[in-house]
């Protein structure tokens, strides 16, 4: 935030007053235009205000969608009161106030001098930031590190406890893994940071944490990532494995205690690592997939779809009543699954035919990355944690991993009662409005964790 004020004053500086009248008048009819775009379901104009690059990733089918789940979710939704411009050269940025009938909402958009979109953001107005938890460290170290090179490049934190003891023969590390999609070094989601949660609260018990930004999350990412050759390889496994190099070089760290926590997606990662590694001492896995994440978010949506304004799922619904029909969206994505889960998978089949337009290297990778495969090689500790009121990986997948592993000597396996998928606690039935509310990861998580890591 600090930084785009910055740039939005810079670009200000350069324009008169009266070009600045002139251009806010034109932002405002741009953010009107865009509204009744997103009111009217006119996704085809809405689609060619994007700039020409964004066409290529964001799909009139993705905007449609999109709008729809955050309309079924949080009710109609409106504009009110009055815009936030701030005009610029060569870009302008927009914020504009809605209202649902269960959320507060801000329509966030960054556009060229022409009108063009490069930025198209729905998200809740925060009246509340994040907030440090009360098992946090106050007087922890942090030390800025770079993962990778070139075009992979990625920033990275290293947090460690406030003082290192005398004789000591260094702090166990735990490198935090995030889940799918552009996730930042905090994993942050609304106004809620879990990684750093975890990072601040583990070094209170003695623990150092790294935490690092996932390259899609970065500009550069951005920027020079393709969905059609993108492998598990290029979004996780260079900036982790240059991580546990880099970190094991630092003094302060016991390099035969390094130790992977993945979240979700993330959990792949650390369990193939952890099993190919020999200097990873064991690893840790908060909401671990035990199928393809395809099937995940199969699982999610249907849930969704069947939650709708009643927040109930199938399972809750009474026996009369039918199941609702199937979107569009849903249909294309037991397709699209089918295709990736098809033997005959290779690199010359397209990525429109493969979940999210993913291309094929992505998934002929993942297949090597099979937790309920992948695990049966860890011959080192593992932890598997799950929230109860998770709805995208679910107790179902933690009852398959317990049941398959449970009897082995060096898994240890823990649920929460009230937390979702960030292990932020919550009640009733788990929708992705709660995301927009503030919290911070339970302290029994990091109790356990840090119990775990120390024994």
């Amino acid at each position: 935030m600090v930084l785009t004020d910055l740039l939005t004053k810079i670009q200000s500086f350069f324009l008169s007053e009266n070009q600045r009248e002139t251009q806010s008048a034109k932002v405002q009819q741009h953010a009107n235009d865009i509204l009744i775009y997103l009111q009217e379901g006119n996704w085809e104009s809405l689609h060619q205000q994007l700039v020409w690059p964004l066409r290529l990733f964001i799909t009139k089918h993705a905007l449609e969608y999109g709008w729809k789940t955050l309309s079924s979710m949080a009710g109609p939704v409106k504009p009110i009161g009055s815009p936030e411009i701030h005009v610029g050269w060569p870009l302008s940025r927009i914020s504009v106030p809605l209202q649902s009938e269960r959320l507060s909402l801000a329509l966030n958009l960054w556009m060229t001098w022409s009108g063009k979109l490069i930025t198209l953001q729905i998200g809740p107005r925060l009246s509340h930031s994040w907030k440090a938890p009360s098992y946090a460290s106050v007087n922890s170290r942090s030390v800025s590190l770079t993962l990778g090179s070139g075009l992979r490049r990625v920033g990275a934190t290293l947090t460690l406890p406030p003082t290192r003891k005398s004789g000591d023969e260094g702090f166990p590390c735990v490198i935090l893994i995030g889940g799918s999609g552009p996730v930042d070094r905090d994993s942050t989601v609304g106004p809620s940071k879990p990684f750093k949660d975890i990072a601040l609260g583990l070094t209170a018990h003695g623990v150092s944490v790294c935490r690092f930004d996932k390259r899609a999350s970065t500009l550069l990412g951005k920027l020079t990532m393709s969905k059609k050759k993108v492998t598990l390889t290029d979004e996780y496994v260079y900036h982790v494995l240059d991580a546990i190099r880099q970190i094991r070089q630092n003094p302060e760290i016991n390099p035969d205690r390094m130790i992977l926590l993945g979240h979700s997606l993330g959990t792949l990662i650390a369990a193939r690592l952890a099993s190919l590694d020999t200097s990873v001492a064991g690893c840790i896995l908060m909401a671990a997939p035990s199928e393809p994440i395809y099937r995940c978010a199969i699982r999610q949506l249907s849930y969704l779809e069947s939650s709708g304004s009643s927040n109930k799922p199938y399972d809750n619904l009474p026996a009369s009543d039918e199941k609702p029909a199937e979107s569009d969206k849903l249909k294309e994505l037991r397709q699209q699954a089918d295709v990736a889960d098809r033997p005959d998978l290779d690199l010359s089949t397209p990525a429109k035919q493969l979940p999210f337009e993913i291309g094929p290297a992505y998934w002929l990778e993942y297949r090597t990355f099979d937790v309920m495969e992948t695990l049966k090689e860890v011959h080192k500790p593992v932890l598997i944690l799950q929230g109860e009121r998770d709805y995208q990986v679910t107790t179902e997948d933690y009852a398959r991993l317990h049941g398959k592993f449970n009897s082995l000597p060096n898994f240890s396996f823990r649920k929460f009662k009230n937390l979702n998928h960030l292990f932020i606690s919550g009640q009733g039935a788990p929708t992705p409005l709660e995301y927009f509310s503030p919290g911070n990861v339970e302290g029994d998580v990091i109790t356990e964790i840090q119990r775990w890591v120390h024994e």
